[in-house]
């Protein structure tokens, strides 16, 4: 079989599932803390993918007051989950004999390690997606999300090319 064919076979599972569980991710972060989900805009909302709660504060509103803690944690709950499950798939890969099954956790460890981490790290520079409304919450400075994204985006990528090349 070809390569190429064999590794979209792989990558695009991946990048679905790692979409999916990043986005109700959120939710399920809503749903702890008694917020209500209204609706999820998938791949149509200015490009991308949207969960509308109620009662969401405006995080791109630059007026000083204060949010409550919850939201810093419904904002960064599909990051923390697909990270998560990046270092516990990259863990399986390394316990797993070689064959097919290591290949397809190889490249589900790859997404999900690097997809999210790409995600804040250009979010924390350009001032969009999750990270802005972690950041407003938790009275965090755009300098010090960059930077603490940079080093969890090198981590991240450390980590990829170390353990799969």
């Amino acid at each position: 079989m070809n390569r190429y064919l064999l590794t979209l076979i792989f990558v695009l599972p991946a990048l679905l599932a790692q979409h999916l569980i990043h986005e109700y991710a959120h939710v399920a972060a809503a749903k702890i803390f008694d917020v209500k989900v209204i609706r999820i805009q998938w791949m149509t909302y200015k490009n991308g993918t949207k969960v509308f709660f109620e009662s969401e504060p405006d995080f791109l509103d630059n007026s000083s007051e204060s949010i409550s803690k919850k939201w810093a944690w419904i904002s960064i709950a599909g990051y923390l989950a697909t990270n998560v499950i990046g270092y516990l798939s990259a863990l399986v890969f390394l316990l797993l004999k070689d064959g097919w099954v290591k290949g397809a956790v190889c490249y589900f460890s790859i997404i999900f390690l690097a997809i999210d981490s790409l995600y804040f790290f250009l979010g924390s520079i350009f001032n969009f997606g999750d990270i802005v409304g972690f950041r407003k919450t938790l009275s965090i400075s755009r300098p010090l999300s960059i930077m603490g994204a940079s080093i969890i985006f090198a981590l991240n990528l450390t980590l990829i090319s170390r353990l799969f090349y």
